[in-house]
């Protein structure tokens, strides 16, 4: 035992520390408030039962941690194993039948949900491109996400960026034209599905390609091609028109390209650069925070490997980063697409205030509530408030309209200098009574880092039947179209996908929390350098991101965390053998 923990450096000590004491917290004293739907306290918590719940998980978990390092360092190598393992090896070494194969094995899978799966933010991005501005505020798309009336007052746009301006453009204006010229939605889907596909089976092609010539341990790479094929998260998600799933194959090439980097200390050739531009600008079009995570990576890059890749860094990620930047403040700056509400990155904040409406009405002073009843009804927001998700204290949805209980944002009077007090209100009910604070907190993180809480199934598996109007027929009722849309077969196939998830043993394998609770007790392996911690970085920021979310342990929001980990494992027991290196691009010889 002495002799291992020579091999472990303090700092990754420390880590381990961290690590162990978080995961422990959030899976015993943070329970009582995770069991009870977010609904319980902290406060009574830390009985003796609780405590030593604690205290046992604590040495589990900085042992298990240990143990992974230790493993992790001997980097085994089997040279016994079945042969039919080195023939599937090679099979996955070739892109070709990679690609061949996975486009066969998803497809069939995919039968029943083609041509594609989505949820309503479909529904939203269509309006924007076909709906006029009316006078009646109810039927103005920006009020059901909603964005406050100051900053749409003025504007005859109703193209906004809640959901990626680009990728809403590309969407609706692909689904709007095949309308136009057929009549029917379905050639818009059936491209988009492709595009959608194609890109996912382009990038998993190149993750596991790059694995299978890279990585000696045969048996590693057989539970990661398992892990990564027949998730039905991964494979349904490359035919999902919608944001997220779309970033997750972004994520899988960048990532990819990311170990390739690191591998070759910064030398790379041009292939690299172009997969890596792709990869960004895909990222980044899809959802608005990838930007935030692509650039610290390419900032960290710039100062690591300055000497060796500046102008790779730059031109590869910086650029596109650059460019989808200027050109979105250009459409916003001329009034061509709105401004983002405010509210959209207060949602942790505004949780807060809700739960002490909720818990403790009476601990506002008239001064504060004033304030605060400027942007919220606060005689409201306390029933609307649920631990689940911050959309009701937001007045998303067009169903409250006519139910002025249901109105938590005031978006249609609020000025933008309103949000001035927010957070020096925000910070003195925090002073005031901290305890419903860290509750408010854990209801809305605790779940993403406690694998027994099962995740939001938040994920699309059909299509919305919302009738657009303007000449516009249904999205899922429309010519070509209800077959696929309404027949026993998707039913069932929805039904098992369903029992899957929620199944007490596979289930986990499925749930983007379990994903985190694993990345987070391997996390002292990657803390030996900086280069190796920076492979890691966007999925620890995305874990942070998933919980800033308007929602309480979203599937949806942990999609690139869960399709990345099984590469992720990979890295953590591979035999870092660089004799065996092979740059993505170049044919095996």
């Amino acid at each position: 035992m002495k002799a291992i923990f020579k091999k472990i450096t303090p700092f990754q000590l420390l880590v381990i520390l961290i690590t162990s004491v978080t995961l422990s917290f959030f899976n015993s004293f943070a329970l009582s408030v995770l069991n009870n739907g977010g609904w319980g306290t902290m406060k009574g918590s830390f009985t003796l039962k609780n405590i030593f719940a604690f205290c046992f998980l604590t040495i589990f978990f900085s042992f298990l941690s240990i143990v992974i390092i230790e493993i992790s360092k001997k980097k085994y190598r089997f040279t016994k194993v079945p042969n039919i393992f080195n023939k599937v090896n090679n099979f996955f070494s070739s892109y070709k039948r990679t690609a061949i194969f996975l486009i066969i094995i998803w497809g069939f899978f995919l039968l029943p949900f083609l041509p594609v799966v989505s949820g309503w933010d479909i529904v939203g991005s269509f309006h924007e491109m076909v709906d006029t501005r009316s006078a009646d505020f109810t039927k103005n798309i920006f009020n059901i996400y909603p964005i406050a009336s100051y900053l749409t007052d003025g504007s005859s746009t109703m193209w906004t960026n809640q959901h990626g301006a680009f990728l809403t453009a590309f969407y609706a204006l692909t689904l709007k034209y095949s309308w136009l010229l057929s009549k029917s939605f379905l050639p818009g889907y059936v491209f988009l599905g492709l595009f959608h596909f194609l890109f996912a089976i382009y990038a998993y092609t190149k993750a596991i390609v790059y694995c299978e010539r890279n990585v000696q341990n045969s048996i590693l790479k057989i539970i990661g091609l398992i892990l990564i094929i027949f998730n039905p998260m991964i494979f349904l998600n490359t035919i999902s028109l919608s944001k997220n799933p779309l970033f997750v194959s972004s994520f899988i090439l960048f990532f990819v390209l990311m170990f390739e980097f690191y591998r070759n200390n910064g030398i790379v050739n041009k292939i690299w650069n172009i997969n890596m531009f792709i990869s960004v600008l895909i990222g980044i079009l899809a959802v608005k925070w990838a930007l935030y995570v692509y650039l610290i990576v390419g900032l960290l890059y710039i100062l690591i490997y300055k000497k060796i890749a500046l102008k790779s860094v730059i031109i590869s990620i910086i650029f596109p980063i650059v460019l989808f930047k200027v050109s979105l403040l250009i459409l916003v700056q001329q009034g061509v697409v709105l401004k983002d509400d405010p509210i959209e990155s207060k949602g942790v904040q505004i949780q807060q205030v809700a739960r002490y409406v909720h818990d403790d009405p009476s601990i506002l002073t008239k001064d504060e509530y004033q304030k605060l009843n400027r942007i919220f009804d606060v005689d409201n927001i306390g029933n609307l408030y649920s631990p689940a998700i911050s959309d009701p204290v937001k007045s998303s949805g067009g169903g409250n309209f006519n139910d002025d209980s249901k109105l938590g944002y005031r978006y249609r009077t609020v000025k933008k200098g309103d949000w001035k007090e927010f957070n020096k209100v925000w910070l003195d009910l925090v002073k005031r009574n901290p305890q419903i604070a860290v509750d408010a907190t854990v209801a809305q993180v605790g779940s993403y880092l406690s694998p027994s809480q099962q995740p939001l199934a938040d994920y699309a598996l059909t299509m919305p039947n919302d009738v657009i109007g303007h000449g516009y027929g249904s999205l899922s009722i429309s010519k070509w179209i209800y077959h696929f849309y309404h027949n026993k077969i998707r039913t069932k196939a929805i039904s098992v996908v369903f029992d899957l998830f929620t199944n007490k043993y596979v289930g986990y394998i499925l749930h983007g929390n379990f994903w985190i609770f694993i990345l987070i007790l391997i996390l002292p392996v990657f803390v030996t350098s900086i280069k190796k911690l920076v492979l890691v970085m966007p999925i620890l920021l995305q874990i942070v991101i998933s919980m800033l979310s308007p929602l309480a342990n979203s599937e949806r929001y942990t999609l690139g965390i869960l399709a990345v980990m099984p590469l992720v494992l990979i890295i953590t027991f591979m035999n870092s053998d660089k004799n065996s290196m092979v740059t993505i691009g170049q044919e095996k010889k």
